[in-house]
Parts: C-alpha cells; sequence; structure tokens
C-alpha cells in the first residue's frame, strides 16, 4: 500500500463546505473530523447506496515546523456492513487505499502515515469550522512543543554551567589539599630545632675560636681546625634554612592562591540558580572549614620563625670571620 500523499491545498481547509456534522441516513452528505498528535483528517462523503463519492483533506505538521500544511484528495469507496473501503486521489490520480469502520455516527480510519505506519483516527460527525479549529490547535500545540524543546535545551545549557560551577569548587577544595601537602613542611617548628643546632654549633665555634686564638704555637692548629669545621657546619645549616625558607614562601604562595582560586569560584557557585545544583554541589561549611584550617596552618607556619633574616646571617658571617682569623693565626705559629 502507497502512503497518502494528497494534492495540496493549504486554502482548502479554510473554504470547504461547512455542512456540520453527518447525516443518520444512508444515502446523503456525511462529514467528519478526526485528529492524533500530528495529523487532522477531515472526511466528507455523500453515500448513495453502498457507494462514495467525496473528498478527504489532512493537516499535517512537517517535522521541525509549527505551520501545518494542509492536503485535499478526491474520494471514492464503498461501505459493506459496517466496513468501509475508501480510495483517496493524491494529485497525479495516484490512489491510496484506506480502510475504515462505521459505528453509530462515528468513523474509525486507518491512515497511512509514512513516518509512523497505519493509525487508526478516531472521526466524529463535524464540518469544516471544526476541522479549522483542530488546524489551529495542531499549530499551537506544534509551538507549543517548540517552545518546550527551547526551554529545555536553555536549562540543559544552564544546568551543564552550573555542574561546571560546582566540579571548579570541588577541584579547588583537592587542589588546597595537595598544596597544604605538597608545598608546606610537615612540622612547622623544624626551623627553630635547626636554628637552636645552629646557635649551639655557634656558641662551640666560638670556645674553639677564643683557644686557639690563645694557645701555644703546638696547639693552635688543631684549636683551629675545629673552628673551621664548625665554620663549615654552620654554612650548611644556613644554607638548609635558607632552601627551606624558599620551599616555604613557594608554598604559602601556592597555598594563599588556592585559597583565593577556591572563594572566588564558590561565590560564582553561590550566585548561580540553585534548582540547578547537582547533588555533590560543595555548600558553604565544606568550603568554609578548609579555608579556615588552612589559614590556620599558614599562621601556625609565620609564627614559628621561618625567616633566616638578619640573625642567621650574622650568625654565618661571624663563624666565617673567626675561621679566617684562626687559620692565621695557625699558618703564623699562633700568639
Amino acid at each position: 500500500m502507497r502512503p497518502c500523499v494528497l494534492a495540496a491545498s493549504a486554502l482548502a481547509a479554510l473554504m470547504l463546505a461547512g455542512c456540520g456534522g453527518g447525516s443518520s441516513d444512508k444515502n446523503g452528505s456525511q462529514s467528519f473530523v478526526g485528529k492524533t498528535d500530528s495529523v487532522v483528517l477531515y472526511v466528507t462523503w455523500t453515500r448513495s447506496g453502498n457507494d462514495l463519492t467525496g473528498s478527504l483533506t489532512q493537516g499535517t505538521l512537517p517535522a521541525g515546523k509549527t505551520q501545518v500544511a494542509t492536503k485535499r484528495g478526491a474520494l471514492t469507496g464503498t461501505v459493506s456492513g459496517d466496513t468501509v473501503t475508501v480510495d483517496v486521489a493524491n494529485e497525479y490520480g495516484e490512489k491510496s487505499r484506506l480502510n475504515g469502520t462505521l459505528s453509530g455516527d462515528s468513523l474509525a480510519l486507518e491512515y497511512l502515515s509514512g513516518s509512523s505506519g497505519v493509525t487508526t483516527v478516531r472521526m466524529e460527525p463535524a464540518g469544516a469550522d471544526e476541522f479549522n479549529v483542530a488546524l489551529a490547535g495542531l499549530s499551537d500545540s506544534a509551538g507549543q512543543a517548540q517552545a518546550d524543546a527551547q526551554t529545555a535545551a536553555a536549562d540543559n545549557v544552564e544546568r551543564n554551567r552550573v555542574i561546571g560551577h560546582s566540579d571548579a569548587v570541588i577541584d579547588d577544595l583537592a587542589a588546597l589539599m595537595n598544596a597544604l601537602t605538597a608545598s608546606l613542611p610537615a612540622k612547622g617548628s623544624s626551623y627553630r630545632a635547626d636554628l637552636a643546632r645552629l646557635q649551639s654549633t655557634l656558641r662551640s665555634l666560638k670556645d674553639h675560636a677564643r683557644a686557639a686564638l690563645s694557645a701555644d704555637r703546638l696547639s693552635v692548629c688543631s684549636s683551629a681546625a675545629l673552628v673551621q669545621s664548625d665554620a663549615q657546619a654552620i654554612e650548611s645549616g644556613v644554607a638548609a634554612l635558607q632552601t627551606k625558607q624558599e620551599r616555604v614562601t613557594t608554598g604559602t604562595t601556592a597555598v594563599n592562591d588556592a585559597i583565593k582560586k577556591l572563594t572566588d569560584d564558590f561565590t560564582t557557585l553561590q550566585d548561580d540558580d540553585r534548582k540547578y545544583l547537582p547533588d555533590d554541589a560543595p555548600v558553604l561549611r565544606t568550603v568554609s572549614r578548609a579555608v579556615r584550617d588552612a589559614r590556620r596552618k599558614l599562621r601556625k607556619f609565620s609564627s614559628s620563625g621561618t625567616d633566616p633574616g638578619t640573625d642567621v646571617n650574622a650568625m654565618l658571617q661571624e663563624a666565617q670571620s673567626l675561621n679566617t682569623q684562626t687559620a692565621a693565626a695557625c699558618r703564623t705559629g699562633g700568639a
């Protein structure tokens, strides 16, 4: 069976004879209107005995369109009991056969749709006015469906945007934890312990230097050697502290940058429409706790004295000066 393709006639729907409703007589004129979600059919025929002549007009919505297209074709057919068989001609004279069933004043017509196959359209007695109303309703429903689709698409874009903001905050929380773990030493008090060892080594160096500068010719060089050993230890200790301080400075910058990015991204997330937030979106309490803990750790390092500064450099200069003096004393044979 070929698809029902009817002769195009956009104005035909509006100019059809307005014989409203169907006659209960077996002979005479009848008209029916039926619709589905995608098509409206208008059948008019004149019955003479078991023979039918008339027309079938269809209104359909082309894919992606909101404007209804109408086509009309000549109809011939027969009635046998409650069974109706009609042939509808297209503009080329080619015919498509449709089957139907009469039930009282109603007609159930098997309509052949190219996209969905055979569809039974329930049709009731009605005229051209009812057909035009049904066409308008089909167009309105398509327009509403298109508007709904556009709204859904816009909602989907906004939902994905908000999900992106939420994911950014989740990534920021992980980045902050990584910065705290990787960038800052595990123990903020290690600097003070290292400084205390340097101060102890400097005291030892001074003792050895006094011994070297006041010793006799036989012992000055042995004391000078001890001074040199202490000076080298102090140089190594100061270099280690400076490296550590550089790491702490870099780590502190990394943590502060991570805090700023987290707070900025969370501010953006808070400005989003809450109805689009995913279930795993970070909440204020989580972000606030992460920022608070990170700042507390930064304050701990700031108060632990992790700054080599003038005192450590002064220790190094004093050690180097005493080492130079004692080395000279050894070369000249002591006091």
